[in-house]
């Protein structure tokens, strides 16, 4: 601990000592701690002397700085006090987010729309165009995690500047790269919102739609609460967990990425072929419920990196599922339009409802609780999927015919449970 004392008659110096608390004996009152010393120990250059504090009389402190083992109590002290939506710091950090959000939606939609249109005759390929995306990814979320554990002077207080420098770097190389792209589109629909209003009106593409929005149920846990569980799980394991839980969790990202999303990226097209695209969307929901309950076994949080491979089935089946299924049922001329209303869906409705039901209940119940609780929801929509489907199949209202040839569409929709 070191404090600074300041006296009218005496210099402010910088007196540096040691003192042993249990966690027990310190008091709070009001927004202070009261931390009793029964014994301190001065540190010089020769020597190590311990004395018993005694104060005659007020001792003006005007700084003070703690460092202990008790990461309850750094986080008690490196917490505001006050409503943090009093700062305007905050609707600045609130106003860049969600302009972020709103660009990051723009792209990933346009971006599959060119995709697909670049690829031509070969959507089966977009699984190895998309992969590239999980390679950049993993790799800058590794550096990305390291780089803020190694500037950061203690395991609470991160300095995240390093990363904002790399996102500069990434972004500028980004828009030099997408101006070289040449995208012509061949064909315009005359009347969109009349064709995708069509589409909304068949049992198929609103089962799709609920899909997107079970999926990003789902996908919001992971992305909002996953790491603050693992932080949680790293504080009660001890300061040597903390000082690389940055570390950890750019690990925990590289693995989801190039362990789980690349393969599954790479053998999209094979896998829609084998067992089709309904199929492929309950196997998705199931890949939730487990990878969910196995978080919420977790006493180790470096015990998550295995779990972590699973992203593959979670999302990298995910993604290319819902991006050429969009693309086939969208009339010529929509595909951007149709791709644009699938994110929507997927991130407005199913990650917004996810983020607010998730926090509600990881702030309720606990983080544990939290991915019980999404397990058993996400084998629930699993299992409604299948029985939807299977009515759907029954009474024969599915508006793309059963015997479409692979060859036609080299992705085949297949509907056989």
């Amino acid at each position: 601990t070191s404090s600074q004392r300041a006296g009218t008659k005496v210099a402010p110096s910088l007196v540096r000592f040691t003192a042993h608390v249990p966690a027990f004996h310190i008091v709070e009152v009001d927004t202070c701690l009261h931390i009793p010393f029964t014994h301190v120990r001065f540190l010089s250059e020769n020597k190590t002397t311990s004395h018993i504090p005694t104060c005659t009389s007020p001792i003006d402190i005007p700084g003070c700085s703690v460092s202990c083992d008790s990461n309850e109590i750094m986080s008690y002290l490196s917490t505001l006090q006050d409503d943090v939506t009093d700062t305007y710091q905050f609707w600045l950090f609130f106003a860049f987010l969600s302009l972020s959000w709103i660009g990051m939606a723009v792209v990933v939609s346009l971006g599959d729309t060119i995709c697909f249109e670049l690829l031509g005759t070969e959507p089966q390929k977009y699984g190895k165009q998309r992969l590239w995306g999980a390679v950049g990814w993993g790799m800058c979320s590794l550096l990305a995690g390291f780089l803020v554990d190694h500037f950061s002077s203690s395991a609470l207080n991160k300095n995240y500047t390093p990363v904002f420098y790399l996102m500069l770097a990434i972004l500028l190389f980004d828009t030099f790269v997408s101006s070289k792209i040449k995208n012509v589109q061949t064909s315009v629909s005359p009347n969109i919102f009349k064709d995708v209003f069509k589409l909304l009106t068949e049992a198929r593409v609103l089962a799709f739609l609920f899909w997107c929005v079970g999926v990003g149920l789902c996908t919001a846990v992971v992305w909002q609460y996953l790491f603050w569980y693992l932080e949680n799980l790293a504080m009660a394991q001890g300061c040597d967990h903390s000082n690389w839980i940055k570390t950890l969790q750019g690990i925990l990202m590289t693995v989801q990425c190039l362990g789980g999303e690349l393969p599954f990226f790479f053998l999209s097209g094979w896998f829609l072929r084998k067992l089709g695209h309904v199929n492929s969307m309950t196997l998705v929901l199931l890949s939730f419920s487990v990878r969910f309950y196995l978080y919420s076994l977790l006493t180790d949080p470096w015990w998550a990196i295995p779990i972590e491979v699973l992203n593959g089935l979670s999302f990298g089946l995910f993604w290319p599922c819902m991006a050429s299924y969009a693309n086939i049922v969208a009339s010529p001329g929509t595909e951007a339009t149709v791709q644009g209303l699938v994110g929507a869906v997927f991130e407005g409705v199913g990650v917004s409802l996810g983020s607010l039901l998730g926090g509600w209940i990881f702030d309720v119940w606990g983080g544990r609780e939290t991915f019980v609780i999404f397990a058993v929801l996400s084998f629930i929509m699993a299992m409604l999927h299948i029985v939807f489907h299977y009515l759907l199949k029954m009474k024969a209202q599915y508006g793309l015919e059963d015997d479409i040839k692979a060859s036609d569409l080299d992705l085949a929709l297949s509907t056989k449970l």
